[in-house]
Formats: structure tokens, C-alpha cells, sequence
């Protein structure tokens, strides 16, 4: 059957973000945060040490709700963007950030987990210039247990922006956050800009 240009790109588009990546684990976590709550429930110590933890009862329905998305480098303060507001992903979208030539970084996402383990969470990020793909990436993030706290992921090893006159510019990238199945849990589309300064 005759695949039209348009349709090959989306399908090559689809699959950047299928994951190639199964991390450092061999079993996948499935088990319901209640049936873990209920092992050991006579050992009143066990069970205090998991509520400092911030492990409790949930609905068994996972959820996850990604709150932030920060740029980290030592040499100046972090850029930081709220998720949850409709404006500051539009900025993301529409304005985006700034990235000094040879610095060194890291993402840190905030989010939420709620009602069950979700196994395997994975950053996947496939960035373009000029509509042309020049990169993707892929990291492990992990297993997460529900709790009320929020929790940070901070990508490892730290990157180093690219430097040269080739690659100065503007940039838009697409990041999805997924899990063993598949399942996204967030999309989020950014625009940066590569420059001899921040």
C-alpha cells in the first residue's frame, strides 16, 4: 500500500518515542501499594518507618502528574517551568529558554505518583532543527510508589551543550514521559535556543 510523504514522517515520528531502553531492572514492579501496606502490617515499627516515607493506602489506580521541568546548571540559577500552568507551557512552547555553549546541565522533573506503583517511568526526548531530527534521548527514570510527597528526577550523567558555529540556533524538542507498557504520562513540546551565553 502507497504511504504518502506525510504519513511516513508521522509513523518515523511515532517512532522516536517508542523506548528501546529496559534499565537496570529485570522484574517489573506490579504490585498494588495496598497489598504492600498489608505485608508485615503487625510490625508496628515497619509500618511507621513506611509512613515517614510518605507510603500510603491508595486507590490502586495508578497516577502520575508531572509538575516541573527545570534546566540545572552551576552557572546560574535553575530555569524552571510549571507544568501544571497553562501559560508557562506555553512559554515553554512559544518562547522557550536559552542554553550557553559549553555548559554543563541537567533536567530535573518534579512529579507526583498516586494509587499504585508505576514501573519503569523513562524521559524520552527527540529534539530538531529546522524540522530535521538531530537528536534523541532516552533515560531511565525508574519504579516510583505512591506518596504524598513530590518527587525529583534529576537526569545523569550531567550533558554538555554542544558548542559551534553549526550549532547555534534554535531548536524544538518534544518530551514524553512513559512507562514499561507504553503508557504516556505527559507530553510537553520546548523551544531553546544554543548561544555564546545564557
Amino acid at each position: 500500500e502507497y504511504m504518502g510523504e506525510d504519513s511516513r514522517e508521522t509513523k518515523m515520528a511515532e517512532e522516536d518515542f517508542v523506548s528501546h531502553d529496559v534499565g537496570k531492572y529485570s522484574e517489573k514492579a506490579t504490585a498494588n501499594i495496598d497489598e504492600l501496606l498489608q505485608k508485615d502490617a503487625d510490625d508496628e515499627s515497619l509500618s511507621r518507618w513506611k509512613q515517614s516515607l510518605g507510603i500510603q493506602g491508595g486507590s490502586g489506580q495508578t497516577q502520575v502528574q508531572i509538575i516541573g521541568f527545570e534546566i540545572i546548571t552551576q552557572e546560574r540559577d535553575p530555569i524552571s517551568f510549571d507544568l501544571t500552568n497553562p501559560e508557562q507551557l506555553r512559554a515553554l512552547e512559544d518562547i522557550g529558554y536559552t542554553l550557553k555553549e559549553k555548559a554543563e546541565y541537567q533536567i530535573r522533573l518534579r512529579f507526583r505518583v498516586g494509587g499504585a506503583i508505576v514501573s519503569g517511568l523513562k524521559y524520552i526526548n527527540v529534539t530538531k532543527k529546522l524540522g530535521i531530527k538531530v537528536d534523541r534521548e532516552e533515560k531511565v527514570m525508574g519504579s516510583y510508589a505512591p506518596q504524598d510527597n513530590v518527587y525529583e528526577w534529576l537526569s545523569r550523567p550531567a550533558d554538555v551543550v554542544p558548542s559551534g558555529m553549526m550549532v547555534r540556533g534554535s531548536y524544538t524538542a518534544t518530551t514524553k514521559v512513559v512507562d514499561d507498557d507504553g503508557k504516556e504520562w505527559f507530553t510537553f513540546n520546548q523551544k531553546f535556543t544554543i548561544s555564546k551565553d545564557w
